[in-house]
């Protein structure tokens, strides 16, 4: 009786497991068929497993392009990183307006989702501030923002990097 419940388990673990490898190569053939449909000349294809979804790393265009999928391999978004000169008119124009206009771009990112229409930027900016906490020594703490703009250019999210804020205290003649 033993024995029967054993080889029971070892089919069931068995098939199980067949079924996660077949489940896998689904989705990893699902995410080579919408690069290159989407991407022809999409190089370097990298399909990595995240947590219970996929990311494909490629280059297309002179662009370095993210991919994400779901689990079964349906797409999620895409991240096109773009250099500051090809922000979008109108994204410019309200960064410029924003706080931060004064601010170095570190990058910016183009994403195209499933969950919202159209293209979001996310424009990573270093942005220094004075410190009134330590105004006696003139400090200037510089800041990591994500700065979220909508396709229509309105400034959508603000989003300060958590442990990015460098304090710099001028020590003498530096």
């Amino acid at each position: 009786m033993k024995y029967i419940i054993i080889v029971a388990l070892a089919i069931i673990y068995i098939s199980c497991g067949a079924q996660t490898v077949q489940q896998e190569k689904s989705a990893h053939q699902a995410i080579k068929a919408f690069i290159a449909e989407k991407y022809p000349d999409a190089k370097s294809k990298m399909i990595l497993e995240d947590y219970r979804s996929y990311r494909a790393d490629f280059k297309s265009d002179g662009h370095r392009y993210t991919a994400k999928f779901s689990f079964k391999g349906n797409w999620v978004q895409t991240e096109k990183k773009i250099k500051p000169a090809e922000l979008a008119d109108n994204v410019r124009r309200s960064f410029d307006t924003t706080k931060y206009k004064g601010g170095k771009i570190y990058s910016v990112i183009e994403i195209t989702s499933v969950k919202k229409p159209g293209i979001t930027y996310m424009v990573e900016v270093r942005y220094d501030r004075h410190d009134p906490e330590f105004d006696t020594y003139d400090t200037i703490v510089t800041e990591l923002h994500k700065l979220y703009f909508t396709n229509t250019g309105e400034l959508a999210t603000d989003e300060l990097e958590p442990d990015q804020s460098l304090p710099y205290i001028p020590w003498g003649n530096d």
